[in-house]
């Protein structure tokens, strides 16, 4: 708060003081959520063992309030999405849009992952026209996809040899099966 005071005088030498006090709002900060859960699924690549799903996708927005100031910068992960663009992740792409003023984005898992409690993280930084900055963390969950193995049988004629490929009905998944030392019989 600022004050101060003034006065006036008339023709005829008459005083009259005032004080005037000017109340500034307080300097608002930038807010960012990036919203709930978000998670793909590794069965749903090309080479995993549910190609037609579309799970590799997911999608959401992100809810930036500046108060009185206006967005300055969008970061993620270091790079400027401002104006949108395309951020690299360990296993996929997160791609960010800007449409009337709001921040979009979707990311697609593009290769398989290492186990199961994978995920892929974006730092997110939203820095306002004074400088004030805020982030959060979107983290994606990465469900792995799991080898299948299926029954399999034979009914050989009497003493003649059992030839057959077990493997022929299974689905290795987005992982892969090593038949050489990935398979084991029990």
């Amino acid at each position: 708060t600022v004050t101060f005071d003034y006065t006036i005088t008339d023709g005829d030498g008459d005083v009259s003081t005032a004080t005037v006090t000017i109340t500034l709002a307080v300097d608002s900060e930038p807010t960012i959520d990036v919203g709930g859960a978000n998670s793909v699924d590794e069965a749903a690549l090309s080479f995993g063992s549910n190609p037609a799903s579309n799970g590799e996708f997911a999608s959401g927005s992100f809810a930036i309030t500046t108060g009185n100031d206006t967005i300055g910068s969008l970061v993620i992960n270091g790079t400027d999405v401002t104006a949108g663009g395309i951020v690299a992740g360990a296993y996929g792409t997160l791609t960010v849009t800007l449409a009337g003023g709001l921040y979009s984005y979707s990311y697609e898992l593009t290769t398989n992952t290492d186990g199961d409690a994978t995920f892929d993280q974006f730092d997110v930084v939203v820095t306002d026209s004074d400088g004030d900055f805020e982030g959060d963390t979107l983290i994606i969950d990465i469900v792995d996809d799991v080898p299948t193995a299926r029954d399999d049988a034979a009914s050989p004629a009497e003493d003649t040899a059992v030839v057959i490929d077990v493997f022929a009905n299974d689905t290795a998944g987005a992982d892969g099966v090593d038949l050489a030392a990935d398979v084991a019989l029990g």
